[in-house]
């Protein structure tokens, strides 16, 4: 299924009338937007991976900002956009990613420079 540039109305599936008298509904459900999808995608990464802090540190920082601009984004579409509820998730993981990836630096650095000092 392919979605229509910004700007057009994406075109309804073939009508299906369970009756002859009612007439057909049409339910087009809006696309959801990508960034909010990827969001979710980089700071779940970085919350499964918080002792890998080089690699889980970017990927949540970046799932963060995706999610912050896939909501601008909902926001400002002329279209209707899905996507908010994904979006919010993936700034969720991601802040907490963020958080445990910080925490687990500090313990290391902390534990290196208690193992040096003795």
């Amino acid at each position: 299924m392919t979605y229509p540039p910004e700007g057009q109305q994406p075109q309804p599936p073939a009508p299906y009338s369970p009756h002859p008298y009612y007439p057909a509904v049409y339910v087009v459900k809006p696309p959801i937007m990508p960034h909010a999808v990827w969001s979710v995608v980089l700071a779940a990464i970085g919350f499964v991976s918080p002792f890998l802090p080089f690699f889980s540190l970017p990927a949540s920082i970046a799932g963060v900002i995706l999610g912050h601009i896939g909501l601008s984004k909902i926001a400002k579409s002329p279209i209707p956009r899905s996507g908010r509820g994904i979006a919010i998730t993936g700034l969720a993981l991601g802040y907490i990613a963020i958080l445990a990836g910080a925490l687990w630096v500090l313990f290391y650095v902390s534990l290196s420079s208690a193992v040096n000092a003795s």
